[in-house]
């Protein structure tokens, strides 16, 4: 097969614009400016404002007891973040994590667990 060339030249692609983010100062800038530093920063006010209201709030056995409770939540999203990038979007964990804390206070309640 013969390529025929052609004397035509391809057209010259506009130069591409600075970007804000390429000096230190825009780096900071962008980062400032994103939702996620903005939540950062007000769960860190949070914490701080309860650990001064309430000095109780900042010690060990709390910390633990916050963390295990996250734990379950961050241990399902984790699941569902894998399950949502494969685009197999499944809607049904809801019902299945409330059939099961159904079925593990009928349980508690069944054989007398209850502190």
């Amino acid at each position: 097969m013969m390529r025929h060339s052609s004397t035509h030249l391809a057209p010259v692609p506009p130069a591409m614009p600075k970007r804000s983010g390429s000096s230190p100062g825009g780096f900071v800038a962008s980062i400032a400016k994103s939702r996620e530093t903005t939540l950062f920063v007000v769960l860190v006010l949070l914490i701080v404002g309860t650990g001064l209201a309430k000095p109780q709030f900042l010690n060990l056995q709390n910390l633990r007891d916050v963390l295990l409770n996250v734990s379950i939540i961050s241990l399902l999203t984790a699941g569902m973040t894998v399950v949502i990038l494969m685009r197999h979007i499944d809607l049904s964990v809801g019902s299945k994590i409330g059939i099961s804390a159904y079925a593990v206070g009928s349980l508690y309640v069944a054989f007398h667990i209850c502190r």
